[in-house]
């Protein structure tokens, strides 16, 4: 499959998805996403305030309510020190924190296709994935699967129900080289990846 089939079938998930598994797929994606790895930069990246917001908000993402993640988000973005984009793991999680909080205020289908499109960029930053060939790394095969897995309809008592039947795809594959950089804002609109290098 290329990048686009991948995210048409994405995107036809989440549109039939029960809310059952909507919530549950929403509730796994974005705890994957502010997982404590990815804030390493963030020490160099925002202030003392900006860091704890952040820590905060990955902490207790589920606990939260909409409101106090949007004031998490307020000081967050007031205390960014990078000038040419914040570092890619913690924009990642600033990111997910947003489509998570929308998703808690509106119940907005597209804000799951968006935190499924940030998770498979994150698996993207890992292995480069072709977009002639998305799914040729088992990476980002596994990463498709656990979304298809838990999108599909059916109750969500049959899906797993800890994080060891949930294979994290993030988990096998390993970072090398320095991160990458990015320039976009704390809330990017974008929806599509760009090819590796």
């Amino acid at each position: 499959m290329n990048y686009s089939e991948v995210e048409a079938s994405i995107l036809r998930l989440v549109t039939e998805a029960t809310e059952d598994s909507a919530r549950a797929f929403a509730e796994r994606t974005v705890t994957r996403l502010v997982r404590p790895e990815l804030l390493r930069a963030a020490e160099d990246e925002l202030t003392e305030d900006a860091r704890t917001a952040l820590t905060t908000g990955c902490a207790n993402v589920l606990m939260m309510s909409a409101a106090e993640l949007h004031d998490l988000l307020v000081t967050i973005d007031g205390g960014i020190l990078a000038d040419d984009g914040l570092d890619t793991g913690v924009l990642t999680a600033v990111t997910a924190l947003e489509h998570w909080k929308n998703y808690l205020e509106q119940n907005r289908r597209g804000e799951l296709c968006e935190l499924a499109v940030r998770s498979i960029e994150d698996i993207d930053h890992e292995v480069s994935a072709s977009l002639d060939d998305f799914l040729a790394t088992p990476e980002m095969a596994a990463e498709y699967a656990r979304i298809r897995r838990l999108l599909a309809p059916g109750p969500v008592c049959s899906r797993p129900t800890s994080p060891a039947d949930d294979p994290d795809p993030a988990s096998e594959g390993t970072r090398t080289g320095p991160p990458r950089t990015v320039t976009e804002s704390v809330t990017p609109t974008v929806t599509h990846l760009s090819p590796g290098p």
